[in-house]
Parts: C-alpha cells; sequence; structure tokens
C-alpha cells in the first residue's frame, strides 16, 4: 500500500468553523487518551494491512511512499509516539527511499524541543495551520495562538524542524479586507516557504461558525471580494514562482504534496484511526474489470478502541464504476494540470462511454474544460467554478 493516512482525533480547543473528527482534551487529559490510541491504532493496522493482503497481495507487498498524520491536532503527541507508530508499521512493510512523512501542526503546541523530536521520529514534512496572522481572525474563530506565535513557530519550524514545511493560510473571514488578506500573503511570504495552502473559508454543517451565520453573528462573505481574494493569491504566488497545482495549493517545483496529489489521482490508500476513510481498487483493462472498496472507521475515539479489538470498526461499500468514474473526475479536475485520459481509461475500462463524452463535451462548451496532449485540463474558469464543472461528471 503506497499510501497511509492517520487520523488523531484530539485537540485543545475545537475550532469554530472545524467539521473534522476532532475531540477537544484538556493537556492532562491527553497523556492516557494518547496511550489508549496507540494501542488500539497498532491493532488496526494489523488488522487493515492483513484485509488488505486479502483483497490485493499485489497492493499490499508494495512499498509505503506517503505517510500523512492528520487530526485533530497530531503535534499534541510526542516525537516518541511518531516513532512507536511508524516502527509498527515498518514491521510489515518497506519503505521507499524517498518516503514523506507529513504531520500536520498547531503553531500554539511547537517547540523547540518536540519539533526536534518529531524530526528525529522520521517526519520530514511539516504542514502547520496558520490559518491568519491577524490576533482578531484567530481569536474570533477559536485557534489558541496568537499572530506573533504563529511567527515564531515558523522560525522555530525552519531551525529546528523537519526539512519541508508548508503553512495553511484561510481567506473569507467576516469582514476581512482585500488588504489584510495581502498582508497575511506577504507575511507568509517573508519566509521563504516552498508549499502554500490557501483556504476559502466556508460554512460546513454543524460547526459554529455556520450556526452564527444563521443566527446573524456573521454575515455571508461577499462573492466579489472572495473572487478577488482568489485572483490576489494566484497573481502574487505566481509573481513569487509558486505555480498552482491544485485549486487551493501552491508549490515551488517538486515541492507539491505528494501524499495529498494521491488522493487528487485518485489513488489506493489506507485509512487508520477513528474517522479515517480509505479505499482499495483494483481494475485491467484487458479483463474490463474493476473494483473500488471504501472504508470508513468509527468515529468516535472511545467507540473505536472498544471495537477495533473484534474487528468490528468500520462501515464498507462497494462503489459502482461509473459513480468511481465521477468521484475519480471531481478529485482530478482539481488538478490544474488535470487528468490524462489514457490512465482514466484504464482505471475505468467499463465506464468511460457515451455519457462521459457528453459531459466532457458540455464542459468544453462552457469553456471550463480543455482536451491537450491527451490530457483533460480544468481552465482558469473551470478552477473557478469547480464544483459545477465536476457536477456535470456525477
Amino acid at each position: 500500500m503506497k499510501h497511509i493516512y492517520i487520523h488523531f482525533p484530539y485537540c485543545l480547543y475545537k475550532c469554530h468553523y472545524c467539521d473534522f473528527n476532532s475531540h477537544a482534551r484538556k493537556p492532562g487529559e491527553l497523556k492516557d487518551e494518547t496511550k489508549l490510541f496507540l494501542s488500539a491504532l497498532q491493532k488496526d493496522w494489523q488488522q487493515q494491512f492483513s484485509d488488505c493482503l486479502d483483497f490485493d497481495h499485489a497492493l499490499a507487498g508494495e512499498s509505503v511512499q506517503t505517510i500523512f498524520f492528520g487530526g485533530g491536532t497530531p503535534s499534541l503527541m510526542k516525537g516518541e509516539h511518531i516513532k512507536i507508530i511508524l516502527d509498527f508499521i515498518r514491521a510489515d512493510v518497506v519503505f521507499s527511499d524517498n518516503i514523506e512523512i507529513t504531520l500536520e501542526a498547531n503553531p500554539g503546541t511547537l517547540s523547540a524541543e518536540n519539533l526536534q523530536s518529531f524530526k528525529q521520529a522520521g517526519v520530514n514534512r511539516l504542514s502547520m495551520g496558520v490559518q491568519s496572522f491577524s490576533d482578531q481572525n484567530l481569536q474570533r474563530f477559536g485557534r489558541i495562538h496568537t499572530g506573533e506565535e504563529a511567527v515564531a513557530a515558523i522560525e522555530l519550524a525552519k531551525k529546528y524542524g523537519p526539512k519541508e514545511l508548508s503553512i495553511d493560510l484561510i481567506f473569507g473571514f467576516p469582514d476581512q479586507s482585500l488588504a489584510s488578506w495581502e498582508s497575511d500573503l506577504q507575511q507568509a511570504l517573508k519566509f521563504k516557504l516552498k508549499h502554500l495552502s490557501c483556504y476559502q473559508l466556508t460554512a460546513e454543517a454543524g460547526t459554529k461558525y455556520t450556526q452564527d451565520l444563521r443566527q446573524g453573528v456573521w454575515q455571508d462573505p461577499d462573492q466579489e471580494v472572495m473572487n478577488q481574494m482568489q485572483d490576489l493569491t494566484i497573481s502574487l504566488l505566481n509573481q513569487n514562482e509558486f505555480h498552482r497545482y491544485e485549486i487551493s495549493n501552491y508549490a515551488k517545483p517538486g515541492y507539491e504534496s505528494r501524499h495529498n496529489l494521491a488522493y487528487w489521482h485518485f489513488e489506493s490508500y489506507l485509512g487508520l484511526g477513528p474517522g479515517a476513510w480509505g479505499q482499495m481498487r483494483r481494475s485491467d483493462a484487458k479483463l474490463k474489470s474493476f473494483q473500488l472498496l471504501r472504508r470508513v472507521l468509527i468515529k468516535d475515539p472511545l467507540s473505536y478502541q472498544k471495537a477495533v479489538g473484534s474487528g468490528n470498526f468500520w462501515r464498507e461499500e462497494n462503489i459502482p464504476e461509473d459513480t468511481a468514474l465521477g468521484e475519480c473526475l471531481m478529485m482530478g479536475l482539481r488538478l490544474s494540470d488535470g487528468i490524462e485520459l489514457s490512465v482514466l481509461q484504464k482505471m475505468f475500462p467499463n465506464a468511460c462511454g457515451e455519457d462521459f463524452e457528453v459531459a466532457k463535451q458540455q464542459a468544453i462548451a462552457k469553456g471550463w474544460l480543455s482536451q491537450k496532449a491527451g490530457r483533460l485540463c480544468p481552465t482558469e474558469e473551470g478552477l473557478r467554478w469547480n464544483n459545477q464543472l465536476a457536477a456535470l461528471f456525477l
């Protein structure tokens, strides 16, 4: 299995816009919670790896190319915890020589000591959720760090942390001006980073932010201002030699997130930990066979820990080929360089038929899609109206 996602479900405070499977804990509670998590995670790995062997021995035998620790706030773990996890995975599979091991981090949890311990454990890429350098934006939405602390954390990470560093920023906070967003971007550029993720704030179901919008605490953002912020992001980062390789992700050449590219390329991956997702795909163009098995693990950490020993801790379904094709296009057309048609036809030997061709021609006619050199690529308008583009194929 080339790609593994590991979900650490705990954080210190639930951010107001967050709809991820995260559960706030006091610092004193984390020691015992983490111990239980590690024990359950090892059983989770052992069972899922065995299941992967049964599904496709060749798939299970692939060397691991990427591992991603997400959350929650996985930087609340210690380096020794990361090492334990990597060691029990490494006991069953081979890590590639250039494996990418990413750890998501909250600036408010970082120190020289734990950054060094993460690096020593094997983490070679840090993805830091800065979100903003504005104290007003950070405090309004429940972040545990200040803008000054974010700057200090980035400087510490560059000095003591893993070789590669990416930061996440969010635009579209209530009352945020174009100048304020430009200030965040300019501050980020001062650190000479190789990767930036810039996300538009969205109202997700069940979050405090969505509740506040409904109650009139905040006003819906002006879409024209959002478009201006997006255009500014593209222009400013392009001037600084970042290429926009995905709707919200920008990198210097060679510094793209390889783990996230696996999602956008619709590759197989294992998801470990409470609430994690995974999928295993096998197809044969000659035999015109296809199978995609999608698996979702129990979300509640305590229920997950109790169930993991019994082997009944996930829900899975076989995804029909035509549905999977639509999902693959939805993911792949988020990428600036799109999807290679020959690869698509090998992955989905039965589904690239008349309906696909009709949708493709509609997208081209709307100016959202281009076909060149054997690839389907979204245009700039296709990236802007990406949900509508994807809907044509679903």
